[in-house]
């Protein structure tokens, strides 16, 4: 008889991603479902997958007890729809939640038919569906330290985030550096502004690689996102060594031929970077969920991985300064690689599931 298993992850594609992580590491006899919601994102990433998929609707709890008392009576019909939806799937043994708004309705109804309760909370500090899924798991697994309430330690766990499979697939470097036209003596700096772009650091990426035109080694491939790209004037640069791209999906081998990083904070960028051992400057979205961003760059930035320059602190000028320094400072680029790989947890997922079985 085989063992149902709920992964609930959805809203963005990196809760997505490490749920599809968490199913690839079950044994054999689970029959796994993976249930996100209805936005366009979750489409894209489980589109043509063979597995189970199910999908919840509705909207994100606002902040304030009034407005969360408006959502819900706004959104009683999709919820009583969803209940019913999620009653008629076979019972669950284990419910895992990745994140995303549905998560605590789905994580309490599976409670309430008798399944342990888990959360992995990807960032370093909690969102608000985990502090209520937090209340009635039996096990919390994070992908960095997270100051958590006292009563939760003896619950919580350090395991990291799950990569991606074809991400771990990866191993020969050299390999992927020449596939995409690198040479061996190339210095290759990849400047990502996330999935949908940031425009600061866009513009940002563009002055300094004019300023950086002096370094004959030094490559910079800059990816300004699907969104927020800049106009073919703005991203001129004479740096024949510039090169710009959009939003590349298999952004991840970039990064694994990178000798440094300029990027956001966000956990999946994060991951892919402690993974291939890759010094790194963060520049924090500011205002991010619960500060999580910042929260995340302080990590590697403790760990000696990652410098930080803040959004409203970075220039074109700030940046080629902090490239300068690094691509000139080799032994301390290399201690900053050496310690991104201290983070690095390409066993997360296989740790995770070890420890809800033995429970």
């Amino acid at each position: 008889m085989s063992r149902v298993v709920w992964v609930v992850a959805g809203g963005t594609a990196g809760h997505i991603h490490a749920g599809l992580s968490m199913i690839e590491a079950f044994d054999d006899e689970v029959h796994p479902i993976l249930i996100t919601t209805d936005r366009k994102v979750d489409y894209e990433v489980t589109a043509g997958l063979d597995i189970a998929v199910v999908r919840v609707s509705g909207t994100g709890l606002p902040r304030g007890l009034r407005h969360i008392a408006a959502a819900l009576m706004t959104n009683s019909k999709a919820i009583s729809a969803n209940l019913s939806l999620l009653r008629s799937l076979p019972r669950p043994e284990i419910v895992i939640s990745f994140g995303g708004f549905h998560t605590p309705l789905v994580s309490l109804l599976a409670r309430t038919r008798g399944a342990r309760s888990y959360l992995l909370e990807q960032n370093a500090a909690l969102t608000r569906s985990n502090r209520l899924v937090g209340l009635w798991s039996a096990g919390i697994f994070l992908a960095w330290p997270v100051p958590l309430p006292k009563a939760w330690l003896r619950r919580a766990a350090v395991v990291g985030n799950p990569p991606r499979r074809e991400v771990t697939e990866l191993t020969d470097r050299e390999g992927v550096r020449a596939s995409l036209g690198f040479g061996v003596d190339d210095l290759v700096v990849v400047v990502t502004s996330g999935s949908l772009g940031a425009r600061s650091v866009n513009i940002a990426a563009v002055a300094a690689a004019e300023e950086l035109v002096d370094l004959s080694r030094v490559k910079v491939v800059h990816s300004m996102g699907a969104k927020n790209g800049l106009s073919q004037a703005e991203s001129h640069v004479r740096n024949p060594r510039y090169h710009a791209l959009g939003w590349d999906p298999e952004l991840y081998r970039y990064l694994m031929a990178a000798d440094l990083v300029v990027a956001r904070a966000g956990a999946s960028t994060l991951t892919e970077v402690a993974l291939f051992g890759c010094a790194s400057i963060l520049v924090p979205l500011p205002n991010s969920p619960n500060d999580h961003q910042r929260r995340n760059a302080a990590v590697f930035a403790r760990a000696g991985a990652s410098m930080i320059i803040e959004d409203d602190e970075l220039t074109g000028s700030e940046l080629a300064k902090a490239i300068r320094g690094l691509v000139e400072d080799e032994p301390r680029r290399l201690r900053m690689a050496t310690a991104a790989k201290t983070l690095a947890h390409p066993e997360a997922a296989r740790l995770m599931w070890e420890e809800m079985v033995r429970q």
